[in-house]
């Protein structure tokens, strides 16, 4: 039985937010990343957009169907923005998705799941997961340099 939409709104975790898309374009996005990701996922009227199910594969395909939504939102912004705003917008509302993407990444090499090859990322990446003095969480150490 899939959970109704009020039960994902209330109980699941928001993965993305957006704004200006039409509700017909939304709606037909999310139905269409709910079905290939296989998660139950509902948006709300305020642009966003939740999942009730495993966040990492909802995540993958929001990701996976990124143009779907920017057209929507282009379309939308079309007569008010010009498009190099339009552009500059759009990849504003990505970035906490990228971060999110990149995290679960981590997590996934951290825990033995998959390697940094799987995501196309050299071994040298200067990315090293540790954990807090209580080894309860995950903290991401990122050294930028990538010197390890």
């Amino acid at each position: 039985m899939n959970p109704s939409s009020e039960a994902i709104l209330q109980h699941g975790t928001r993965v993305f937010s957006t704004h200006t898309i039409s509700a017909k374009d939304l709606d037909g996005w999310v139905k269409e990343v709910a079905h290939v990701s296989g998660q139950p996922m509902a948006w709300n009227r305020r642009g966003y957009v939740y999942v009730l199910g495993d966040v990492c594969k909802a995540v993958s395909s929001l990701i996976a169907h990124r143009e779907e939504h920017d057209d929507g939102f282009r379309r939308a912004c079309s007569s008010s923005l010009q498009p190099g705003s339009v552009q500059w917008t759009l990849d504003h509302l990505w970035a906490p998705v990228r971060l999110l993407a990149e995290a679960f990444q981590t997590l996934e090499i951290e825990r033995g799941v998959r390697s940094p090859s799987d995501f196309g990322l050299p071994k040298s990446l200067g990315v090293s997961p540790s954990t807090n003095c209580e080894g309860s969480s995950t903290v991401l150490q990122i050294d930028l340099n990538g010197d390890g």
